[in-house]
């Protein structure tokens, strides 16, 4: 997101289980450790979004994304 100066990310299940939280990155990407996914059977549909923060302290956040696990 252009003018961003961090992002925080916010990863759940479709049951609003949350899998993973990152705040305050500073590149416009995120991995998600083996580990952390390692419980979620295969197909689980994760939800992830993202707020950009802007030098003024204001977010801007992004639709919700789904992925499914492989």
């Amino acid at each position: 997101m252009a003018g961003a100066t961090g992002y925080d990310v916010e990863v759940s299940t479709e049951e609003l289980k949350s899998v993973a939280t990152a705040k305050g990155l500073t590149a416009a990407q995120y991995r998600i450790s083996e580990g952390t996914l390692a419980p979620l059977p295969r197909g689980t549909k994760l939800l992830w979004r993202v707020d950009a923060v802007r030098a003024d302290g204001s977010y801007q956040t992004s639709p919700t994304f789904t992925t499914p696990l492989d």
